[in-house]
């Protein structure tokens, strides 16, 4: 059985191991498998990756990768993660410098970077390197 959306913040496993930012990402504040390592949670008795278990719960099965689109290290939002095959086609595709020189204006008018990397499937630090100019130098 899968769950609404904000139902899975009720869950008790949650309670009190996730922030919810002005973002709408649900960083989690819990036990984790180590530095940079994914959050993790018990369930029946066995230790699972909580933004695993909470995309199961969601949409019900789990692909065998799944990659954050938000760019925030520690969000187990399970909207905020996708499949490997979609993921990889969004990394391959390249910005023309049109969309790009649109991103560029819509950061500057306040569009925030995780919101504009989340709109083209692309993870946060990647388009704010494009945005910066750090990467795309020749936009």
């Amino acid at each position: 059985m899968t769950l609404a959306l904000n139902a899975l913040l009720d869950l008790p496993e949650l309670h009190g191991r996730v922030s919810v930012t002005v973002t709408g990402c649900w960083l989690w504040i819990g036990a984790s498998t180590g530095v940079g390592a994914r959050a993790v949670l018990k369930v029946q008795g066995r230790t699972v990756c909580a933004h695993r278990e909470l995309y199961r719960r969601l949409y019900g099965e789990v692909p065998r990768r799944l990659y954050n689109t938000c760019g925030a290290e520690r969000c187990i939002r399970p909207d905020h993660f996708r499949a490997e095959q979609r993921y990889a086609e969004a990394r391959q595709r390249k910005l023309s410098p049109d969309q790009l020189r649109d991103l560029r204006a819509r950061w500057k008018e306040g569009a925030t970077i995780a919101e504009l990397a989340r709109e083209i499937g692309w993870n946060d630090a990647n388009l704010g390197l494009a945005l910066k100019g750090l990467s795309y130098k020749d936009v």
